[in-house]
């Protein structure tokens, strides 16, 4: 069985993660995002700081919590593929990071 990373490319790099959630960078935007897979302590949590937006579910909902000025819209380039993302009303901005292996492929 071969087992697949995600490496970091030109526009996207998987910054840090821990506590249920991951801090990713899309382009020039850093987003902290859930993710339930994410069972260990975050390794560097100065970081979050930085993120220009935060998605957090709770008991009220779901939704984005922004901190920085930032597009609606931003570019992102994958694999040399041009995207454009946006932050939806999930967790999810248009690109799955973790498919990037199987787009390499």
């Amino acid at each position: 069985m071969t087992i697949l990373i995600t490496p970091s490319h030109k526009d996207y790099a998987l910054l840090d993660s821990g506590d249920g959630e991951k801090l990713e960078q899309f382009g020039d935007i850093i987003l902290a995002r859930p993710d339930p897979e994410v069972l260990w302590k975050k390794s560097n949590p100065a970081l979050w700081v930085t993120a220009h937006a935060h998605f957090t579910q709770g008991e009220r909902g779901a939704k984005w919590h922004t901190k920085k000025t930032f597009p609606i819209k931003w570019e992102c380039s994958v694999c040399d593929f041009p995207l454009l993302l946006k932050m939806g009303n999930n967790k999810h901005v248009g690109l799955f990071p973790e498919q990037v292996a199987q787009w390499e492929w």
